[in-house]
């Protein structure tokens, strides 16, 4: 008779492991999802940042080239290789701020100056970051994030103005 009363103790008790397993499972799944946007609004914040960072460059270039245009006229570099002379960097490449060891390449669109539509691309993201936009600089001084298809419209637009 003793035995069948610790068979009953063991699964009540069995029971009760049971149910506090899945409302520890439930808890977790609860705050799992809960730690989950966290890193997602962590990652979307650090993405934030370094368009940010990437935008302040851009303006920082643009401040250059103004700078530069007052000795010149009014015209801004005519190449890359007096771009890159003009805004004081070694050549044309730029520091990724997602990726501050691995370079990426800016493109400057020559042939333009301070009378140019203020929509046209003086300088541009060559490869797309991960969501799929460039940044580019535009001739106003403004900063923006395009798609690869916005910027290709941007810089045909922007041909047609040069010629």
């Amino acid at each position: 008779m003793n035995r069948r009363r610790n068979y009953g103790a063991m699964a009540g008790l069995l029971g009760l492991l049971i149910v506090i397993a899945i409302i520890a499972f439930l808890m977790v799944g609860k705050f799992g999802k809960g730690g989950k946007s966290y890193v997602e609004r962590t990652i979307d914040t650090k993405k934030q940042a370094q368009s940010v960072v990437a935008a302040a460059n851009l303006a920082s270039i643009y401040r250059s080239l103004q700078t530069y245009a007052m000795g010149y006229d009014g015209k801004y570099p005519a190449s890359a290789k007096e771009f890159a002379y003009a805004i004081s960097l070694p050549n044309r490449y730029l520091k990724r701020p997602d990726k501050p060891d691995m370079p990426y390449v800016m493109v400057y669109v020559p042939g333009q100056d301070e009378n140019s539509p203020r929509s046209n691309v003086l300088l541009y993201e060559e490869e797309p970051q991960p969501d799929g936009t460039h940044q580019v600089l535009l001739a106003s001084g403004k900063t923006g994030v395009l798609s690869t298809d916005e910027l290709n419209a941007a810089l045909e637009a922007t041909a047609l103005s040069i010629k």
